[in-house]
């Protein structure tokens, strides 16, 4: 039931049927932006990456694609590419169009460097790694609640965690999905409280 619901309106349906409130509890949120991530964990955005972008040229000929090749600044190197049959030639200068260096002034020239060739429209999977990591290892006792688009992202992401050797074993066991289509046994899982040193990662 969403939290924002209009309660009067169902009671009135049902025949202004009485009510019950229960006051929940408000916890302290702290928010951290991306660039704090990437400072905080020292994180470089490689340029092989899923999540950094990507800018190719478009088709065209095979001598007019030449001709620019040979011009470019990486014309040698483009034409390594070139000589073995690929469609597409990579841009070097590709980046973030949202990126405006002014507002990072502050920050370490790795996290403007990964912010500059950033994907926005990309999950990167190896920053939530680490993330998820460095939570666990410093942060307080609790768990992690990740929140992922759909359930494909859901899937890869625990795919990718339980692989890791920070969770293997019994810690494997408690990264858990979380999701509408989702089992009735496995959704109760999520209600359990883990073995002491373990710590519940829900996505």
């Amino acid at each position: 039931m969403s939290a924002t619901v209009d309660a009067t309106i169902f009671s009135s349906y049902f025949g202004n049927c009485p009510v019950v409130k229960v006051e929940g509890r408000t916890f302290p949120v702290k928010t951290f932006y991306l660039e704090d991530i990437y400072e905080m964990l020292d994180y470089h955005l490689a340029s092989d990456s899923s999540a950094a972008i990507k800018n190719t040229s478009t088709k065209m000929s095979k001598n007019a694609r030449l001709r620019n090749i040979v011009k470019s600044s990486r014309g040698r190197q483009n034409l390594v590419q070139y000589g073995w049959d690929d469609d597409e030639v990579v841009d070097e200068e590709a980046i973030n169009p949202h990126f405006d260096e002014l507002l990072y002034q502050s920050y370490s020239v790795t996290t403007k460097n990964s912010l500059r060739k950033l994907n926005e429209d990309v999950i990167d999977f190896d920053l939530l790694e680490e993330l998820i990591i460095y939570i666990d290892k410093t942060g307080e006792k609790g768990a992690i609640l990740v929140f992922l688009p759909g359930m494909g992202d859901i899937l890869s992401l625990i795919n990718r965690l339980v692989l890791l050797e920070h969770f293997r074993g019994a810690l494997s066991d408690w990264i858990l999905p979380l999701h509408s289509s989702v089992s009735t046994s496995e959704q109760h899982k999520v209600f359990q409280v883990p073995p002491s040193g373990v710590r519940k990662v829900g996505n």
